[in-house]
C-alpha cells in the first residue's frame, strides 16, 4: 500500500475487494481521482488561469473537507448530514437561498458520484465461466483501457493544465516594478524608523546627510553583533530539529504532488526555553538589555542574514529543480519565491 500523504490510484484497495472499509477515501488525491477533478474544490472540475471560485474559500474548503470525510455514506445519511452541516454553520449566513441551494447540489452530485463508483456492483463485477465440475470460476472483467493507457491519458491531461496555467503570467503587487519597490522601500524604512528613534526623538523628519552618516557610524555591525546573532539562529535551529511537539500534516500541496507535508509544532516550547535562555542571559552579564544601545548594528545584521537566506533559497529552487510557475522575470520571482516549500530534511526553511 502506499504511504500516508502520497498520491495513491483511485482504484488502490478498491477493485475485487469486499469490505467497505478498504474502499474508504483517505486523501484528497484519490477523491479527485475518482471524481476527475483537478482542483479541491466542490465548485468546479476543471481548473482554468484566472478562473473565479463560486464561492469564498473559507466555504470551498469547508464542503470539500466534509465531502472527503463523509463520501462513503449511503446517499440519504450524507444528505442528512450534509442538510444539518449547512444548518450549524456559518454558510446560512454567507450564502443567499439560490447559492447555497447551489452550493449543497454541487456537494452532493460529488458524493452521488464518487459513492457510485465506489460501491456500485460494478465497481467489482466479475463474470464467470462454468467449469467442467459445475462450479462457477470467477473471470476478471477486461478494460477498455490498460493501466498505461490511463497513466499515459492522465500525463497528457496535466501538462495540457499545466501549460495552461504557466502560459499566463498575471503580475501582482504591482509586477516587477512594484515589487522591486516594495523591497527597497521596506529595507529604507527600517533605517528611516531607527533614525526617528535614535537620532530625532521620535519625531518625522526629511533625511540629511548627517543622517547618512548616523547610520554609517551606528548601524556598521562589528563580528561581535554577527557572532550573537548567529548564535541565535543556530540556537532556533537547533530547538526547531530536536525539540518534540505535537506532529500534524498540512493541506495536499500541488507543487509536491499533492503531499502533505509534516510539521513538527514546536513553537510554544521554543519560545519558552529561549525566554529562559534571555532571563539567564541578563541576569547573568546583562547580555540581552545591552543590546538595545547597539540596535542599529543588530539591525543590520538581521537585514543582511534576511537578504542571504531569501536569495540562497531563490537560487536554491533553480539548482534542485524546484521551481513553479515562474514569470520569467528574476525580480518579480526573487520577491514571489521560486521554491515554495524549501526545507532541510524536515526543517522548514521560512521559520527563518
Amino acid at each position: 500500500p502506499a504511504s500516508k500523504g502520497t498520491k495513491r490510484k483511485a482504484t488502490d484497495g478498491i477493485i475485487g475487494g469486499g469490505d467497505t472499509k478498504r474502499k474508504r477515501i483517505q486523501y484528497s488525491a484519490q477523491l479527485m481521482d475518482i471524481l476527475g477533478y483537478e482542483h479541491a474544490r466542490v465548485s468546479g472540475k476543471r481548473y482554468e488561469p484566472g478562473q473565479q471560485s463560486l464561492y469564498s474559500e473559507d466555504l470551498e474548503v469547508m464542503g470539500w473537507d466534509f465531502l472527503l470525510e463523509n463520501v462513503d455514506m449511503p446517499e440519504k445519511d450524507f444528505e442528512r448530514k450534509l442538510d444539518r452541516m449547512i444548518k450549524t454553520t456559518d454558510v446560512i449566513g454567507k450564502l443567499d437561498d439560490e447559492k447555497r441551494t447551489k452550493y449543497q447540489n454541487s456537494i452532493l452530485e460529488a458524493q452521488k458520484l464518487a459513492y457510485s463508483k465506489l460501491y456500485s456492483p460494478e465497481s467489482t463485477k466479475s463474470v464467470g465461466k462454468t467449469r467442467s465440475d459445475g462450479l462457477r470460476q470467477r473471470k476478471k472483467v477486461e478494460a477498455s483501457k490498460t493501466d498505461d493507457d490511463i497513466k499515459a491519458s492522465k500525463k497528457v491531461e496535466q501538462k495540457t493544465v499545466e501549460k495552461k496555467v504557466d502560459s499566463e503570467i498575471v503580475y501582482e503587487f504591482g509586477g516587477p516594478i512594484g515589487a522591486a519597490s516594495i523591497m527597497i522601500i521596506s529595507h529604507l524604512i527600517m533605517y528611516y524608523l531607527w533614525l526617528a528613534v535614535s537620532e530625532h526623538e521620535g519625531n518625522l523628519f526629511i533625511p540629511s546627510i548627517s543622517d547618512a552618516y548616523a547610520i554609517y557610524e551606528k548601524c556598521a555591525p562589528k563580528a561581535d553583533i554577527w557572532m550573537k546573532y548567529l548564535t541565535f539562529i543556530f540556537f532556533q535551529l537547533v530547538l526547531g530539529m530536536a525539540l518534540p511537539g505535537f506532529e500534524m500534516k498540512g493541506l495536499p500541496i500541488p507543487s509536491e504532488g499533492y503531499k502533505c507535508l509534516l510539521y513538527n509544532c514546536n513553537g510554544l516550547g521554543a519560545w519558552w526555553l529561549t525566554l529562559a535562555a534571555a532571563i539567564y542571559l541578563e541576569y547573568t552579564n546583562k547580555a540581552i538589555s545591552s543590546l538595545s544601545d547597539r540596535y542599529g548594528e543588530l539591525m543590520t545584521v538581521m537585514i543582511i542574514f534576511g537578504n542571504l537566506v531569501a536569495v540562497g533559497i531563490y537560487l536554491s529552487g533553480f539548482i534542485l529543480g524546484r521551481t513553479y510557475r515562474m514569470s520569467g522575470n528574476h525580480i518579480y520571482d526573487f520577491f514571489m519565491g521560486s521554491w515554495l516549500n524549501p526545507r532541510i530534511g524536515d526543517f522548514d526553511l521560512k521559520v527563518w
